[in-house]
């Protein structure tokens, strides 16, 4: 069976000051089903895209035979306006009825063959790339967080694809996933990387156990250190004492002066054994979800709604009312129109794409969190040009886990989670009546996912939330409707 043997890889991008992977030294075999993790921006997608040969190590190496296939493969550029099987001719080596093969298995319609990929849903393009991805004839699967945007059964489509898979590694912060499909974690820590036998709750069990040990050790050395200090200065401050009362005493006291130098070389050697302690250790700050309650109750209500698209309505008519502080989630497979309902009430659509009607009263505002942008452009027309020179911005970031080195890289070089995270804490600054979260943890980091879920539940926002990790909905969301097609 091949192997993947990294020796010794450091790679930093021109612009960093610091190599992002640095003197990486792992193997791995070819048939394992292998979990990359670590916070965003960490190396994950770098490590994918130097294995894949699309960027190469500053020093080290990378030694195999294996011939790789990544996901998600790179879009043409005019990708929006194309039709589905016209990405497809592009990107794909497979046959045609490869795809639809696995794009029936997906849940999608092959009516959307023919539709432009720009018009489809976030999920429905992670589906079709997935079809992509299942119907490639070779290759070694480097697989980049297949799980964004996907609802639950594309979730499961996919993990049932990547357990009868006979080796890959894939990249996520789905633990749930995670411990479906991998046997084996591979973890890019605040400093190095560590690899372990078992899936995602393995290795979150001995990091676990890790860190409290360290932190155990860190307390008893800052205890140590304390009365070995105090013990020189007092050695040191006799020795002093004992001099100045003549020759008779000073071999006594430079017998006690000694004494109170090896106290302290004790001290700083003990210092500088543990330095490497608490290394890995990630330091989680506690958000909060700002909001502007609303005078009134109910702050909207919604009858008959529905969204049309290319002449047909994307869901049954729904009605609904939100309550002040309730949490409504929007449920429903991809492509059912949650994020278009979303558009809706922001007043995003044309009113021949809107059925139905909206009573919002007069002053409601909205702090709207979107999916993502990709396009670095679109990410700061969003946020605003000067977001990185916004110190409460940076201060959101860095609670979220940004290294102070990272703002002064270009946001094109930042990862999708990074990316994510600076929309997070832009809409942390907008105070609205109504915070709408459009998959708010998509990409996110499982630390940043905690940090976001116990701030909302501290929370008394109004909100309307869609996302598909059904552990953090269960957790915040106090009422739910359904779109169906």
């Amino acid at each position: 069976m091949s192997t993947i043997a990294i020796q010794n890889l450091t790679f930093g991008y021109p612009d960093q000051t610091q190599p992002l992977l640095k003197q990486l030294s792992v193997s791995f075999d070819a048939s394992w089903h292998l979990g990359l993790i670590g916070r965003n921006g960490r190396g994950k997608t770098t490590l994918l895209r130097l294995l894949l040969g699309a960027l190469q190590p500053t020093q080290g190496a990378i030694t195999t035979d294996l011939a790789f296939h990544y996901f998600p493969q790179p879009l043409p550029a005019q990708a929006a306006a194309m039709t589905v099987s016209e990405v497809l001719l592009t990107i794909s080596a497979a046959e045609p009825w490869q795809w639809q093969v696995e794009m029936q298995n997906l849940g999608l319609p092959l009516a959307l063959m023919d539709q432009p990929f720009g018009t489809l849903s976030g999920g429905e393009q992670t589906k079709v790339m997935l079809a992509e991805l299942f119907s490639a004839p070779t290759g070694f699967a480097l697989i980049d967080e297949p799980t964004n945007h996907l609802d639950v059964q594309g979730r499961r489509q996919t993990a049932r694809y990547l357990q009868h898979k006979q080796g890959f590694i894939v990249v996520s912060h789905d633990p749930v996933f995670l411990d479906t499909t991998t046997d084996h974690t591979l973890a890019l820590e605040r400093q190095g990387v560590a690899l372990y036998q078992g899936s995602y709750q393995v290795w979150h069990q001995e990091k676990t156990a890790a860190d409290t040990r360290e932190a155990a050790e860190q307390g008893q050395l800052k205890r140590e250190i304390s009365r070995l200090t105090a013990a020189a200065q007092t050695r040191s401050t006799w020795a002093q004492k004992t001099n100045a009362q003549g020759p008779a005493f000073s071999k006594q006291a430079a017998r006690m002066m000694r004494k109170a130098k090896n106290i302290e070389h004790r001290s700083d050697t003990a210092i500088a054994a543990k330095q490497a302690l608490l290394k890995n250790i990630e330091v989680i700050e506690p958000l909060t979800v700002s909001y502007t309650p609303w005078r009134e109750d109910p702050v909207l209500r919604a009858e008959t709604v529905t969204v049309q698209r290319h002449g047909r309505s994307l869901f049954q008519p729904v009605n609904f009312t939100l309550h002040r502080g309730e949490r409504l989630q929007l449920q429903g497979p991809n492509g059912s129109g949650k994020t278009s309902l979303i558009q809706a009430l922001l007043g995003q659509l044309s009113a021949t794409a809107l059925q139905g009607t909206y009573q919002i009263p007069a002053g409601v505002t909205f702090s709207y969190l979107p999916q993502t942008f990709a396009d670095p452009a679109a990410l700061m027309r969003f946020v605003g040009a000067a977001a990185l020179h916004d110190q409460d911005i940076l201060y959101w970031l860095h609670k979220m886990g940004l290294p102070r080195a990272r703002f002064t890289v270009p946001v094109a070089r930042w990862s999708m989670g990074e990316k994510k995270k600076l929309l997070l804490a832009a809409s942390l600054q907008r105070s609205g009546n109504v915070l709408i979260w459009d998959e708010p943890t998509n990409y996110l980091d499982v630390d940043t996912r905690n940090q976001l879920l116990a701030g909302v539940q501290k929370s008394a926002a109004t909100m309307i939330i869609v996302d598909h990790d059904a552990a953090f909905t269960q957790t915040i969301c106090n009422a739910a409707i359904v779109l169906h097609h």
